[in-house]
């Protein structure tokens, strides 16, 4: 998921104190024509440490504080399905709506790069450029809260002060990931045509759009590295090489790229990448503009969606899963009672009749039977 850490704008390689964790969602391209999914190439996570706020030195403030061991926090919301907040009321949860911002690079062309909220509308020739604030005013006292509740954003989102409740001031982070739409242009006619990216949490919106910080530094080391190599004199300082600073160890990219993961949980038989006739997870397309409803994995599954929303209609359905009983699963209904169903089962639309495929376990394999199911 990280591709590097950066100090600015740039780095060589992985500072040996960093041990931190990083998570976004994955968008997939769906197809227009077989609704199955794959996974839009991208250039990596890219992750800046910035000195910002009233409290950075180069603000006159007192200086930044490094998150200590075990702290962790998210900005966004993977339910979230519309904007709520108008643009620059301030408060804090129009700071969260703002803190989404992304950038549909069009520089290849002679279209103009336009910001965005949520999803662009056009192709972007040159990338999808998702962005991420994260918050940068911390509690001062617990490591976590549900919802993130012991940080908060900066008044100015990038810059500006921190609330009383929130009074100590973090280096501030910023993600960015850049995803290749282009190699989908021969399959999607933006004209006239629905947006057909969409994001692993389920949503086809791009409001959900959020990201993950567990925080793994050797915090002395970062510490020191807040407070010493922010040195606007020096030009590999200044351009944000992690090599410029004498706090970081930083391992060649030889070195780091031959690291090993040595424990890794297989969760999804057939891979991430697709075609797949479902999101990984059997996440259920979910377009709002209400909150979407969040399951964890192999819990309670995609059910048919059409429109804006999730429902029945008929014997017409798109993706769904049904999962088994005997393993607590259930279904959900919102035009009648819950209902509960034999084996996770990955349906796909290639046209009425085709056989559908069951995702269970490690099994991959074709159903013998026809499906039916009345909602």
């Amino acid at each position: 998921m990280l591709s590097s850490v950066l100090f600015g704008i740039a780095t060589v390689g992985v500072a040996n104190a960093f041990f931190n964790n990083y998570w976004v969602p994955t968008l997939y391209f769906k197809d227009p024509i077989n609704g199955t999914f794959t996974k839009v190439p991208n250039g990596g996570l890219l992750v800046y440490y910035e000195n910002r706020g009233n409290d950075a030195p180069i603000n006159g403030g007192k200086g930044l504080v490094a998150p200590p061991p075990g702290f962790r926090m998210l900005s966004g919301n993977a339910a979230k399905r519309s904007q709520v907040y108008p643009v620059g009321e301030g408060s804090q949860g129009e700071l969260a709506e703002r803190a989404l911002i992304g950038m549909c690079l069009r520089y290849t062309t002679t279209n103009p790069d336009y910001s965005y909220y949520g999803f662009p509308t056009t192709d972007c020739e040159a990338g999808l450029n998702a962005r991420l604030q994260m918050p940068s005013c911390w509690d001062g006292v617990n490591l976590w809260l549900p919802g993130s509740a012991h940080v908060s954003y900066l008044s100015g989102l990038d810059n500006g002060e921190c609330d009383a409740a929130h009074p100590v001031t973090l280096v501030h982070l910023f993600y960015e990931v850049t995803q290749d739409l282009s190699s989908f242009s021969s399959r999607w006619v933006p004209q006239g045509h629905p947006w057909p990216f969409v994001y692993s949490n389920s949503d086809p919106t791009g409001w959900g759009w959020h990201g993950d910080f567990f925080n793994g530094w050797d915090v002395p080391v970062l510490q020191n590295a807040i407070d010493h190599c922010d040195n606007f004199t020096d030009p590999d300082a200044d351009g944000g090489l992690a090599s410029a600073c004498p706090y970081l160890n930083v391992s060649d990219p030889t070195v780091s790229d031959a690291c090993t993961i040595y424990k890794v949980e297989v969760t999804q038989p057939l891979g991430i990448n697709g075609p797949l006739a479902a999101l990984p997870g059997c996440n259920p397309l979910q377009y709002g503009p209400c909150d979407a409803t969040l399951y964890p994995y192999g819990s309670i599954h995609a059910l048919p969606q059409h429109g804006a929303g999730l429902h029945y209609r008929g014997d017409d359905y798109d993706d769904g899963c049904f999962c088994h009983p005997d393993i607590n699963h259930s279904s959900i209904d919102h035009h009648g009672p819950r209902r509960q169903w034999h084996v996770c089962r990955v349906l796909h639309r290639f046209g009425h009749g085709a056989d559908p495929l069951w995702l269970y376990g490690d099994s991959l394999h074709d159903d013998e039977s026809s499906v039916r199911y009345d909602m």
